[in-house]
């Protein structure tokens, strides 16, 4: 399975001073996550964070995720549409590839 809403980042392109960064699902990827989901529709979803590195080429990652969901209530099956908003913070680490030999 491909993920519906990515995006790559070169973690050593964050510049020393950090940078901020948006991202938004274009109708494609939120059609994705609302099948994925079951969700009748995903009106929007986007972030909206602050980049600043830390030590040994890692990031931190610190804003919040926006989305504008519609699902079927549980009861009368009727369509129900919410505004979720979500802090995030998280910590990036540089991806390597190791390749263990013998010797």
């Amino acid at each position: 399975m491909s993920p519906e809403f990515s995006r790559t980042l070169v973690l050593a392109h964050v510049p020393a001073g950090g940078q901020a960064l948006r991202l938004e699902a274009d109708d494609a990827e939120r059609a994705a996550l609302a099948r994925r989901f079951g969700l009748l529709a995903l009106h929007a979803l986007n972030a909206e964070l602050r980049l600043s590195p830390g030590p040994e080429g890692r990031v931190q990652v610190e804003g919040a995720l926006r989305a504008e969901v519609e699902q079927a209530c549980v009861v009368s099956l009727e369509p129900v549409r919410q505004r979720l908003e979500e802090a995030v913070a998280w910590r990036l680490l540089e991806l390597v590839d190791r390749v263990k030999t013998e010797t």
